[in-house]
């Protein structure tokens, strides 16, 4: 580097004041000034360098032996050790002069600069020491800086508001970032910010250092976030980087510039998100490693400006073992400042090379020296530590992770003890880990992952732990949610996590947190409240019963005719709580009924027949879908999966008893004994396709073939290799010729079905276990859906992914299935959440289906395709409409523990569902429509509305005909009617109660009457505001017309005359336009429905 343009000699007494280095005891070097938390400022030579928000600054220090020479003899260590150069460093910073001036370059032509480079290559170096005090001697520029961590909003926001409030104190600035996070978050477009930062810097440009760019991909986990945090910076860098006059208020406006430094290995992430892949195409500049000149620059400059140079040797020796290394640079660094150290003590560098063992080994080196010195204890404390400050790579290497001391504390460990050994290894002559404050909270960072690829120490601890770490790191997601929410019940986990979590906490509890073993003591505690609750409830309803069909009996006795119509209520009563999907209350009521009948005074002289068959009939009803000797097929335990055979006339099912059961799906009884063999909880079941064959998937690690028919095994068990293979979910190919299994190591096997040998290699691709997998109709597809949020799709003969992973679930994809007609995906999440996909395009179709109130379980299509169940967490089963994607009436209860799978038989008309300890069959009879679909032409069909006999469907188009349906047939009756003189385009309809009239509503403002009969105009109803008619409605005794309009006004009219009944009604509650409007049946008010979600009553006397 020039030292015209950024050196000062080391005698400059301006300089040395501000630089100072203490070599030996309790030394310190101070470099600049902190002028409050968030600004760092920097004189170098006549140039004053601040960059707000800039916190990485981190000195060198150098231990040296007490019994050494003076360290006075030596200047500060001009090295920079595994931290990165600042400003502050510019004098020592060589070797990257080139590419210095190309990023100054890139500055006057491009608002974006990604930067991207391995990890080591010196990109924040480059932009801190070479870029920002090239800029500064330049003159009129701002700088900030930050590193989008897990919340990118509130990191970019810290950055921001020092910028345009300068004024505000340390707190009230935490504060303002925080709202402005919140702003960015819901909209406020980032050049409304640059511009407040103009109107306070009207001569100067802005550089946005965003550094450690791949946080973005490592620490925010949340797909969405990252997406409108890039659109929200895409948009906001959109200007073009020259300067433009503004006559107006005569000054210049430049446009801010963004330097975003990121690793090479995250450019994947990034190019999966186009918007920042079109950017990305024409703008990154890419730094790679140094050549051998400018090793010899960035090696001997330093030395020699603080006046002790290397010997030539030593800096080929240097050379020759960096030359050619990705990364290295912090290597050399760390060995350089070794060296210097050596200095300070007497030593040649040669000799303090051989004795660190080069440039390779010095950093293991040093960390492999300092674990060998703690206590036992203490290196169990280290191992903790280490692997909590790792980010597991997701396809990438893995990454440092800045973490609160607190969140690396075991509930076995006290936060002094933790200290401690934390200190060990960020002492000053090394600072392998790096302690920082971040907002009151105490942090730890790994300093440079150079450390990940060079002590195999840590290597050894991550490739022994890494399903541990991912299922850890899991966990403390859900904890910190739990905790955030104020810890409520529903946060807790159930099984199957919680059994996941028993069987971590049982094998490696002592990595536990306070916080996550309060977490995991609380489900447990919870999960055997749960259970005692639902005892107690089973008791209850007994004993309910009990009293219910005693007190009816004695109500009886007094008279018959009121025990008749007692008998009738309480039989009415089962019927309607059957329909609506409540088969334990209608048991009751139907028991009760039954044994109502039967008392001596109802049956003389002889029975009613028409009541008797009538009681029959809701028994039968009833028996069949609530009565737990029809439809509950009993385990030992929770039974985990459950599947009909091809014909429906059998249910396999499996759980944790390890034993898979064989149930008649008519009688409920089972069929033969129990087919035993696994060792674990079995999870998943199948019948082949030609009903042939059973498979079974366990957690001991195998899948299991059995004779459908005989029970006996057909093939040994089929073992996955590998420590954490235990088995999630299995599926049949259509053509019953193999079998896929999904595992919780992440891999996904086929197997063949007669040989019952693996095909080919494992699928790999998940990065998190693999909860659930199906085959396409066609047997050419296979659907995987896992806990790392994804859905991926794969060629099943090739085993190759197709395409990119599905995204949209916010947590764990619990269940995935093709539609029957192979076209559609459906997938279900512990979001809470159902979506439909296009199995091409893989794009949602439409929005989720929302309506559990906890983790949905299981999904599964109707053999039509028309329609999808859910089972839940809720204990409830769903049925939706494929299409609209609406639920169908209402959820079915009775289970008392959460679903663990569902699925519907062959011909569609029954469910079953599994959970608590029992297999349940429901009714399939919700799933058919009470009319058929009413189909005439493709216009748009604006609004509907019953014939006063309840007989016929009307609707009006948008053309203004009107047409008239059969309820039950589902046809057109006639031909359509035409409004005769039409004009408008109509929005709303309703027929008189008498059916002589229409009374019609269009977006022109105008409400009409016509005859019902001829389709002529009657009269028009017209009003001053012309504001969209939204819904019209008569009254009950046909009398009067009620109209709502978009301006939030209601208007009453006679019928006969037309002519309005008062002043329009201005409806203040509402906070949207009007959708519906209606008449209460005493006349007296007027019930309003609107867009923002709300139904208001309103009295139409006094109008509130």
């Amino acid at each position: 580097m020039a030292e015209s343009a950024f050196s000062t000699s080391s005698d400059d007494p301006n300089l040395n004041s501000q630089i100072q280095q203490h070599a030996g005891g309790d030394s310190s070097q101070v470099i600049g000034l902190l002028k409050d938390s968030n600004v760092f400022n920097n004189v170098v030579g006549n140039v004053t360098i601040e960059i707000h928000n800039y916190h990485d600054r981190k000195e060198v220090e150098i231990k040296i032996d007490d019994t050494a020479k003076s360290a006075a003899d030596l200047l500060a260590c001009p090295y920079r050790g595994l931290f990165h150069f600042g400003p502050e460093d510019v004098e020592y910073f060589f070797g990257r002069e080139n590419f210095v001036e190309e990023l100054v370059r890139a500055t006057q032509t491009r608002n974006f600069i990604p930067l991207l480079g391995a990890s080591g290559s010196g990109k924040s170096s480059v932009v801190l020491a070479g870029l920002v005090p090239k800029l500064q001697q330049a003159g009129h520029w701002q700088f900030t800086h930050f590193r989008p961590g897990s919340d990118p909003f509130y990191a970019l926001a810290e950055a921001l508001v020092p910028l345009y409030m300068s004024e505000l104190d340390s707190t009230d600035k935490i504060t303002q970032a925080g709202k402005l996070a919140q702003a960015l978050k819901d909209g406020t477009p980032l050049s409304r910010i640059f511009s407040s930062i103009q109107r306070q810097h009207p001569n100067d440009r802005v550089l946005l250092i965003a550094d450690q760019f791949e946080e973005l991909y490592t620490l925010c986990t949340d797909e969405a976030t990252r997406r409108d945090f890039l659109d929200l910076l895409l948009a906001g860098i959109a200007a073009p980087a020259v300067g433009r006059a503004s006559l107006k208020e005569n000054r210049i406006h430049f446009s801010p510039v963004l330097v975003a430094t990121m690793r090479a290995d995250f450019l994947g992430n990034a190019l999966s998100y186009r918007p920042f892949a079109d950017i990305l195409q024409n703008t990154d500049l890419k730094l790679g490693p140094m050549n051998q000149a400018e090793l010899m620059e960035a090696i001997a400059k330093p030395a020699e400006m603080a006046g002790h140079p290397l010997d030539l040797s030593t800096i080929d020796l240097l050379i020759e073992q960096t030359a050619g290394r990705a990364g290295a640079l912090p290597l050399l660094q760390f060995a350089l400042v070794q060296i210097w150290a050596g200095l300070a003590e007497g030593k040649e560098p040669a000799e303090t090379l051989r004795a660190i063992g080069g440039v390779g080994g010095a950093l293991a080196g040093e960390a492999q020296r300092i674990y060998v010195g703690l206590t036992p204890e203490q290196q169990g404390i280290a191992r903790r530590v280490f692997l909590g400050l790792v980010q597991l790579g997701e396809g990438a290497k893995d990454t440092r992770r800045r973490v609160e001391l607190e969140r690396l504390v075991s509930h076995r460990d006290g936060l002094d003890r933790v200290k401690q050994v934390i200190d060990r290894f960020a002492n000053p002559g090394t600072r392998l880990i790096t302690l920082a404050n971040d907002g009151g909270a105490e942090t730890a960072e790994v300093t440079h992952e150079a450390l990940f690829d060079n002590w195999q120490q840590l290597k050894d601890w991550l490739d022994g732990s890494r399903s541990d770490l991912q299922f850890q790191r899991r966990l403390d997601e859900a904890v910190m949610v739990w905790q955030n929410n104020g810890r409520p019940e529903g946060n807790l986990w159930r099984s199957p996590d919680l059994d996941l979590l028993r069987r971590y906490q049982h094998r490696a509890g002592d990595d536990l947190t306070p916080l996550q073993l309060e977490f995991f003591q609380a489900a447990d505690r919870s999960q055997c409240e749960q259970k005692r609750f639902w005892g107690f409830i089973k008791l209850s309803t007994l004993l309910s019963l009990v009293l219910t069909t005693s007190t009816t009996i004695l109500l009886g006795l007094q008279l018959r005719q009121a025990q008749s119509l007692q008998l009738q209520i309480l039989g009415t009563n089962a019927a309607n709580l059957l329909a609506f999907n409540q088969p334990v209350d209608s048991t009751i009521n139907a028991i009760a009924t039954n044994n109502l009948s039967q008392l001596a005074w109802l049956k003389f002289p002889t029975p009613d027949r028409a009541q008797v068959a009538f009681i029959d009939g809701i028994l039968l009803d009833t028996v069949w879908v609530a009565n737990p000797e029809q439809n509950q097929l009993q385990h030992d335990s929770t039974v985990i999966s459950a599947a009909y055979s091809p014909d429906g006339q059998r249910i396999v099912s499996g759980g944790h008893d390890r034993a898979v059961r064989i149930w008649d799906a008519k009688t409920g009884k089972s069929i033969g004994k129990p087919l035993l063999g696994h060792t674990e909880s079995v999870y998943s079941v199948a019948f082949s396709p030609d009903g042939q064959q059973i498979a079974s998937g366990s957690w001991d690690k195998t899948v299991r073939i059995w004779d459908a028919k005989t029970g006996e095994p057909l093939s040994k068990p089929l073992p996955l290799p590998g420590d954490r293979s235990w088995i999630n979910s299995i599926a049949y190919s259509p053509d019953s010729q193999s079998i896929v299994s999904g595992s919780y190591d992440k891999t996904i096997w086929i197997w063949d079905a007669k040989t019952g040998k693996p095909i080919g290699k494992s699928l790999l691709g998940h990065t998190e276990s693999v909860s659930s997998v199906a085959y396409s109709p066609d047997s050419q597809s296979i659907v995987s859906g896992s806990y790392d949020k994804t859905i991926r799709i794969w060629d099943a003969k090739m085993g190759k992914l197709i395409g990119k992973p599905l995204l949209g679930h916010r947590s764990i994809v619990t269940s995935v299935t093709y539609s029957p007609d192979g076209r559609s995906i459906v997938s279900g999440s512990s979001d809470k959440t159902i979506r439909i996909w296009d199995a091409k395009t893989r794009l949602p179709i439409g929005e989720p289906m929302e309506g559990h109130e906890l983790a949905v379980k299981s999904v599964a299509y109707s053999p039509d395709g028309q329609n999808i169940v859910s089972g839940s967490d809720d204990r409830t089963v769903r049925i939706w409409d494929a299409k609209t994607r609406l639920p169908i009436g209402q959820p079915l209860k009775g289970h008392e523990d959460v679903l663990n799978s569902v699925a519907l038989s062959p011909d569609g008309k029954h469910i079953i569902s599994s959970g608590d300890k029992t297999v349940r069959i429901w009714q399939g009879k919700t799933l058919e429509p009470i009319v058929k679909q009413l189909k005439g032409d493709q216009d748009l069909i604006n609004s509907v509305a019953f014939s006063p006999n309840r007989e016929r469907i009307v609707n009006i188009k948008s053309d203004g005909t009107v047409w008239s349906w059969d309820v039950r047939a589902g046809v057109v009756i006639g031909q359509p009617l035409l409004l005769q003189g039409n004009r408008s385009y109509l929005t709303s309809v309703a027929v008189s109660p008498d059916g002589q009239w229409i009374v019609t509503g269009s977006f022109s403002g105008v409400v009409q009457v016509w005859n019902a009969k001829t389709g002529s105009l009657i009269r028009d109803l017209w009003q001053e505001r012309k504001s969209p008619i939204q819904s019209v409605a008569f009254s009950f005794d046909g009398q009067r017309i009620v109209s709502g309009s978009d301006d939030l006004t209601i208007r009453i009219w006679d019928a006969k005359t037309g002519l309005p009944i008062g002043k329009p009604l201005f409806l203040k509650g509402h906070r949207n336009y009007l959708t519906s409007v209606a008449f209460s049946p005493d006349g007296q008010r007027i019930i309003t429905g609107s867009k923002d979600s709300t139904v208001r009553i309103w009295e139409i006397r006094t109008g509130a």
